[in-house]
């Protein structure tokens, strides 16, 4: 019987490292329900999503690619914890837990460098399939809360010309996401009721 290089005490390790990531909370509203949602969670729906609108919109793109991006863009929160876009006084630093926590992942999981190449292609944006996750990424919160019917905006008291000033030039660095923000946008002009602060 062929034997393979697999170890039970890795993959319960590697495991925990997915329950982390799984306990990070995010900002953002579950539609329909009374939860936040997680990085997980998060994570699966970016890689459904990606995958999804590579096809629908026959974009080209490396469909593994996108779905390893996706998977992988929060990894380091495992350890770093998540910070809303919009909370100036808590991203202070933000880039150097990141990288420290990944470091951490790193030494961990020696195995894991195949996972740990692609968080570093994802975050320097390497290419087409990274800078189309990383848009999407910013735009799929704000998916959400519209599908939320504004519940987060409203509880943070956020307008929408801070989200805009903030997430705008993210999505730009992806022309296919910035079309579809720029759709979302016009919506929103029309649904004023669904920020806590003036527009």
């Amino acid at each position: 019987m062929k034997q393979f290089g697999l170890n039970l005490d890795d993959m319960i390790q590697f495991s925990q490292l997915m329950l982390r990531l799984q306990a990070v909370v995010r900002a953002i509203h579950v539609p329909g329900r009374d939860i936040k949602e997680n990085d997980v969670e998060h994570s699966y729906h970016l890689a459904m999503m990606g995958w999804y609108l590579n096809i629908s919109g026959r974009l080209g793109y490396n469909t593994d690619s996108l779905v390893r991006y996706a998977l992988i863009h929060d990894l380091a929160e495992a350890y770093a914890g998540d910070v809303s876009a919009l909370d100036a006084a808590g991203r202070v630093g933000k880039r150097e837990r990141e990288a420290a926590a990944l470091e951490r992942i790193d030494a961990e999981f020696p195995l894991a460098e195949e996972i740990i190449a692609a968080v570093h292609r994802y975050e320097t944006l390497a290419d087409d399939e990274a800078r189309f996750i990383y848009a999407l990424d910013k735009l799929m919160p704000m998916v959400m809360v519209y599908l939320a019917d504004g519940r987060t905006w409203r509880e943070e008291h956020q307008g929408f010309s801070v989200m805009h000033e903030c997430q705008a030039p993210k999505i730009a660095v992806s022309e296919p996401v910035s079309q579809l923000y720029e759709q979302l946008r016009l919506m929103l002009v029309h649904r004023p009721q669904l920020f806590g602060a003036a527009a």
